[in-house]
């Protein structure tokens, strides 16, 4: 590719030949195809559905977001990754150009703040900003006119500037299912007075949010923790939160609520008491978790020493 000059005569389908070539992993690791300037614009010329920019760090991706204006890319893109770029926000702006976009991958984009979503009106399904850590969750607010009934899956994941405030937004995204926030360590307890809004959420995953396991005053009795208004959740992930089962609301909460739908539960490498355990056995022996079926207690069951 890079030995041509103009990629006026080269047909659109072994253009689409090419591309996916280039996509399609050989063998672990995978190690992308390096654009040039002129080989990533030989993309706007071909209706492709996915493209792969992944650790592409030399890309203008400002100028190639720009020219893809009124391409036949343009009109057909639907999944898009981004990856480890350094796309800003200025880039993401001119996501506004491809209006049918639906996936979104910005995995460790670290110079976006957020504030180009402002600008994009497309219709996300699938919106992956794992690591982005300069995100500001108020900008996630500008998401909203584009894909407030269409997202169903948001991977917040190491997005470290996020606050329990931020989470108010979730519940606006009527179809949201999945919901990813682990490393998230500014959230606490009282985000999930706003996450217990979201009633579509059926997955949730705060591992390595430590702060859940601290003491949580304005909750004062199992009764009364927000997490018992998430009924309708099916998977959910408090490993690696230091939670211990004596002094957390939390997980007392999770041990004496009536979750029908909890499928998996996952709370691994925490110091929980033999008790916990027991009061889950109970709880499923009671048919107040009929469709649990993993339990994943891994390294944080404090069994009692016994001497030989």
């Amino acid at each position: 590719l890079h030995t041509y000059t103009s990629f006026a005569t080269v047909p659109a389908d072994i253009v689409a030949l090419i591309v996916e070539e280039l996509n399609t992993p050989t063998q672990p690791p995978h190690t992308p195809y390096t654009y040039t300037q002129q080989t990533a614009k030989l993309l706007h010329t071909v209706a492709l559905p996915r493209v792969d920019l992944i650790r592409q760090e030399d890309l203008d991706l400002v100028t190639w977001l720009r020219d893809i204006k009124g391409t036949p890319l343009a009109g057909s893109l639907l999944q898009l990754d981004l990856s480890d770029t350094h796309i800003n926000d200025q880039g993401l702006a001119l996501l506004s150009h491809v209006p049918r976009l639906k996936h979104l991958a910005l995995r460790n984009c670290n110079k976006i703040q957020g504030n180009g979503f402002n600008k994009v009106t497309c219709k996300f399904e699938f919106l992956n900003l794992r690591n982005c850590t300069m995100l500001r969750g108020r900008h996630l607010v500008s998401l909203l006119p584009g894909s407030k009934d269409s997202l169903t899956t948001l991977i917040l994941s190491g997005c470290t500037r996020l606050k329990d405030e931020d989470m108010h937004i979730m519940a606006q995204f009527a179809r949201l299912r999945s919901l990813r926030l682990s490393h998230c360590d500014k959230l606490g307890h009282r985000a999930f007075v706003h996450l217990s809004k979201a009633q579509s959420l059926h997955t949730l995953s705060m591992a390595h949010c430590f702060l859940l396991g601290t003491p949580a005053p304005e909750f004062p009795d199992d009764a009364t923790h927000p997490l018992l208004s998430m009924p309708q959740l099916q998977h959910l992930n408090l490993s690696f939160c230091f939670l211990h089962d004596r002094s957390l609301p939390l997980l007392r909460a999770i041990a004496k609520g009536s979750f029908m739908r909890l499928i998996s539960l996952k709370i691994k490498q925490n110091s929980l008491s033999r008790g916990f355990f027991l009061s889950l056995c109970s709880l499923c022996s009671q048919g107040m978790m009929p469709a649990l079926s993993v339990i994943d207690l891994s390294s944080s069951l404090a069994l009692p020493h016994v001497a030989s």
